[in-house]
């Protein structure tokens, strides 16, 4: 989708996404925000906060910066949660300094994204060396692509996001490793952690 077509789908959706997702993917979330292993002194990034549904699942950490680019999904957000700090914010250009957070989540997020390779890019622009990514989403296996899934990739406009995307791509030139991966439902979403390892980012990919 294109930012004018993501911000239509998401004020539509903000009124009815906490009833529609919430328990759907609650235990992927808690499953994920585990494997970041926080502890107090983190400062984390939630990019794509959407509702705060993660906000919630967060244990008490230094500091939490969310930032998404719906209001009405954001506004709801600022309803949940009245500590952590939130931003109306495009997470391939985060108000964040190099290196000033230890963690970060990307909870379908990149499948959203115009320019996923450019929100991995940022993000790892600010995070500290060893520094932790846990994404969330649902990417084309690297096996031959169901026919649902070429079917449901040229309707991003209308559900919302894309199923035939490939995450490999999206780490071309960015100083970040794999540390896991695994398939959830079937191979349907990926639960991936990554770590931001010593390296400068391609120029081109700072804006």
């Amino acid at each position: 989708m294109n930012p004018p077509q993501i911000l239509r789908t998401y004020r539509w959706m903000a009124p009815l996404y906490d009833a529609l997702f919430r328990r759907a993917y609650q235990r992927m979330r808690r499953e994920s925000i585990a494997s970041l292993h926080l502890v107090e002194s983190d400062t984390v990034i939630l990019v794509g906060v959407g509702t705060g549904l993660d906000l919630g699942l967060l244990p008490p950490v230094a500091r939490i910066f969310g930032c998404d680019i719906s209001l009405p999904m954001l506004r709801r957000a600022v309803v949940r949660d009245s500590v952590a700090s939130l931003a109306l914010a495009d997470g391939a250009r985060l108000p964040m300094r190099d290196a000033s957070a230890t963690k970060a989540i990307l909870h379908l997020v990149l499948g959203v994204a115009p320019d996923p390779g450019a929100i991995l890019a940022d993000v790892a622009r600010a995070l500290v060396p060893g520094g932790r990514i846990t994404i969330l989403d649902h990417f084309a296996p690297s096996m031959r692509m169901p026919a649902w899934r070429r079917l449901a990739g040229r309707l991003p406009a209308l559900i919302g996001t894309h199923f035939d995307r490939e995450f490999e791509p999206m780490l071309a030139g960015l100083p970040l490793r794999v540390v896991s991966d695994r398939q959830l439902v079937r191979g349907v979403y990926r639960h991936i952690v990554l770590e931001r390892v010593p390296g400068a980012l391609p120029s081109h990919d700072l804006a």
